[in-house]
């Protein structure tokens, strides 16, 4: 009987503990380049400051986590603001990269440091259009692609 109670006990520590855990993984999506822009708009109505949504996608060339590039919208003092987060492999190869491209369409990409993670900032400008010039002309990524969408402080609407 006493073998039976513990076997419940520990069953129901491991559901709870299960559901507990995957309430708290941020939602994903798919999402096209056209959806970009309402992305934003819909991060921009959020009142919760560490609100974020990050477009993840790689290329024929380097599939997988490997080659997979991250940009981030994120709120900071209640400004969106596009990130260069130097985390990912390619984020960190591709960074010098960016620069010159975002400067090119008259961008200042500025550095920043949070929590002991790197990354460059743009808060001016057409942002919306950036993350899309980057995806199209740096990346090659189509009008078609299927790019990953992880939000974190609003809830997304396509």
């Amino acid at each position: 009987m006493h073998i039976a109670l513990i076997v419940v006990g520990i069953g129901l520590v491991i559901a709870f503990w299960l559901i507990f855990a995957r309430s708290r993984v941020a939602p994903t999506f798919q999402v096209l380049m056209s959806d970009i822009p309402r992305v934003l708009a819909q991060l921009e109505t959020s009142t919760v400051e560490l609100a974020f949504a990050v477009f993840v996608f790689s290329k024929p060339d380097r599939p997988g986590d490997e080659g997979a590039v991250n940009i981030q919208f994120s709120m900071e003092n209640g400004t969106a603001g596009i990130d260069w987060v130097l985390l990912a492999r390619r984020n960190i190869e591709d960074q010098a990269s960016f620069v010159e491209f975002a400067r090119q369409r008259g961008f200042s990409p500025v550095p920043h440091e949070q929590n002991d993670v790197k990354y460059l900032r743009v808060e001016h400008g057409d942002i919306a259009k950036l993350c899309q010039d980057v995806m199209r002309e740096m990346y090659r990524v189509t009008s078609s692609t299927r790019i990953e969408l992880i939000t974190e402080g609003f809830d997304w609407v396509p």
